[in-house]
């Protein structure tokens, strides 16, 4: 945006008004630049003039952008991880060990739960109430906590897994004792979900495409 304007002579934010910024934003489109990068572009500018607003104040000046309409991008359904690759996933795990019974463990507990990653991960072991199914995310969007649930299924499959639980670490989610039991990290899951998806030769699902399952 800075070159733009350089190649149209423009130095002060008072020489740029709606026509201008309408005439940019145009020049995107017709570089190439598809809606969601013209969108990006609109919003960082958004952002340089409601802050120049705020902190200058400059008297007399109308903000131009608050008449330029954002650009439109088209909304496209993002498919969720199927039921039948998550099957598939489930009988690739090899029960009866402590990886596979983990594993089969978080998929189940992945797609019942809706949980993002970064909750799921922080879940520890007193959050979960196996008689109920249900657990307690304490630190969800905002902080704000809730509880999510888990069913039948799922409770047998957690309740394998803790059974190989020997450790003191209070995390739900732990790597093989032989690396120590540690809290798993969010590569780690994403490896975890890679690791099964390619045993069952299924292309890898994201860890949010659970969350679209769910919801």
């Amino acid at each position: 945006f800075s070159d733009f304007c350089d190649a149209q002579n423009i130095k002060q934010i008072s020489q740029i008004d709606p026509p201008f910024l309408r005439q940019y934003l145009l020049y995107l489109e017709e570089g190439g630049h598809n809606p969601g990068g013209r969108h990006a572009a609109f919003r960082t500018i958004r952002a340089l003039f409601l802050w120049y607003e705020d902190e200058v104040e400059p008297e007399g000046w109308s903000n131009p952008i608050r008449k330029i309409r954002a650009p439109r991008v088209p909304l496209e359904p993002i498919e969720p991880v199927s039921i039948d690759a998550i099957s598939q996933m489930i009988k690739a795990c090899i029960k009866g060990s402590f990886t596979g019974d983990r594993d089969i463990a978080i998929l189940l507990c992945l797609l019942d739960t809706g949980a993002r990653a970064n909750e799921f991960l922080s879940v520890n072991i007193q959050d979960v109430n196996q008689a109920r199914g249900d657990i307690l995310i304490r630190q969800g969007k905002g902080h704000k906590p809730r509880t999510v649930y888990i069913g039948k299924q799922t409770k047998r499959a957690l309740r394998r897994y803790l059974s190989w639980r020997q450790d003191q670490c209070p995390a739900l989610w732990v790597t093989h004792p032989r690396f120590g039991s540690e809290r798993i990290s969010y590569d780690g899951l994403r490896e975890i979900i890679k690791r099964c998806a390619n045993n069952a030769n299924i292309e890898k699902p994201t860890l949010h495409d659970f969350r679209r399952a769910f919801a």
